[in-house]
């Protein structure tokens, strides 16, 4: 009970942080949740958070939907979601495996963040030129965000880079993001229905988390306008690093 409890303020917390910066709630929350409450629980309940996240943003802002840029996503995405969450279920005998997987996952965002962090660059790793081979490059980036996703429902810092190259207006890119993860995370939904990885117990806990998801934002929202975002962007990226040595030496 008390591992739930603090799941829950990981949730709370992480989406402080996302109320803030824009992202990294679900990738800050599942780190302690693989811990507290296990991956087949937290990734199953972030992915359903990501469903109410994205709407919340929606309701206020959905009119500035790319909506052919979400329909290209969605078509790389949700295939290869579905191939991450078979993948995550295959490995699920060795969590140890799942975990430092994830460890990897978290370290190399997090040192992707720092690196745009300093360059004062939206991205790093999408290509802007070269043809073919650019293009190329940035259909597997989707591609690895999709199963990533599917596997631990945080491959948005993968996402962000290449979708905030193609919508550079600020309010175009939160709005499609936003669709992007209601509608994947509900496809996502529905598959790990089908595959049997909800029951009662777990949307007991998911319905019990949304409250905190809800009240963090706004936290976060109040936040924002008072302390300065490029420390609190500073600050994330340092979490992720301590969170991913927490994964890769447990």
């Amino acid at each position: 009970m008390m591992n739930e409890l603090l799941f829950y303020l990981s949730i709370f917390a992480a989406n402080i942080v996302q109320g803030v910066t824009g992202f990294a709630g679900a990738i800050l929350a599942l780190p302690p949740g693989s811990y507290l409450v296990g991956l087949g629980v937290a990734v199953p309940v972030l992915n359903g958070l990501g469903i109410v996240s994205g709407a919340y943003v929606l309701v206020e802002d959905g009119a500035h939907v790319d909506k052919r840029t979400l329909a290209h996503v969605m078509a790389i995405m949700i295939p290869c979601g579905v191939l991450g969450v078979l993948v995550r279920r295959v490995l699920s005998f060795d969590v140890a495996l799942l975990n430092h997987i994830l460890g990897v996952i978290v370290m190399l965002v997090a040192a992707q963040g720092l690196l745009r962090f300093v360059r004062g660059r939206p991205t790093i790793g999408v290509l802007q030129r070269g043809g073919w081979v650019a293009s190329l490059v940035n259909e597997l980036i989707v591609c690895l965000s999709g199963i990533v996703h599917g596997m631990y429902a945080c491959g948005g810092p993968l996402l962000v880079g290449y979708l905030a190259q193609k919508l550079p207006q600020k309010a175009t890119f939160r709005s499609t993001v936003s669709a992007v993860w209601a509608v994947l995370n509900t496809a996502m939904l529905v598959f790990q229905i089908a595959v049997g990885e909800w029951n009662l117990g777990l949307l007991r806990i998911q319905l019990i988390a949304v409250p905190f998801l809800l009240v963090g934002m706004r936290v976060g929202s109040l936040l924002y306008k008072r302390v300065s975002q490029r420390a609190f962007t500073l600050l994330t990226y340092a979490l992720l690093v301590v969170a991913a040595f927490s994964l890769l030496v447990r």
